[in-house]
């Protein structure tokens, strides 16, 4: 039996199983996926902008001290064995991580990460090379580990900006020595 050569495949970043999965259906589904969220991104990204502000805003007028800001990307699925693969219950994130997309770091970047064509997975002859990939498919795609059956299995997908707003108790005594303090209580 000869055996196939697959190394212009391997060197395509193309699996065999790529080649099985991505169907012309499928590849549509994960194209509207992309689509979806380089959409959630542009209209995220005006809210962004204006919370930095108002964040900035608060700081200088002393009504907070500090404050964290944690955008976070939740990928759901409702599909069980999605669910199995994956080690988690319907209704928990298959895939959570804390991204870089709406900080100020990226808001500096003149919108460049939001254009940008986040596709460095897909080269040449692949069969997803043409699509451009927004940052937050990116992520999806090559920080979670999923396989393109992963991606196609997903239900939803929860784009958070979560602010932490910091205030600070400050007490100085110079009469006060630590030795007073009375843990007894």
């Amino acid at each position: 039996m000869e055996k196939t050569d697959n190394s212009n495949l391997q060197e395509q970043n193309i699996e065999d199983s790529d080649l099985v999965i991505l169907t012309k259906d499928n590849i549509e589904k994960i194209k509207h996926i992309n689509d979806l969220l380089k959409k959630e991104e542009i209209r995220i990204l005006p809210y962004a902008q204006k919370l930095h502000e108002t964040l900035k805003l608060s700081k200088e007028k002393k009504e907070i001290e500090d404050y964290n800001f944690n955008p976070v990307l939740e990928v759901y699925s409702v599909d069980d064995d999605c669910n199995k693969r994956h080690n988690t219950e319907e209704g928990d994130p298959i895939f959570m991580e804390h991204f870089n997309l709406f900080t100020k770091c990226s808001l500096d970047a003149n919108d460049m990460v939001y254009s940008e064509n986040w596709n460095l997975y897909c080269k040449g002859n692949h069969p997803l090379a043409n699509i451009p990939f927004c940052y937050s498919m990116h992520c999806i795609r090559s920080h979670s580990g999923f396989t393109w059956q992963d991606i196609l299995d997903i239900s939803h997908i929860w784009i958070d900006l979560k602010v932490d707003y910091q205030f600070m108790v400050c007490y100085v005594d110079s009469n006060f020595e630590q030795d007073e303090i009375n843990t007894d209580s």
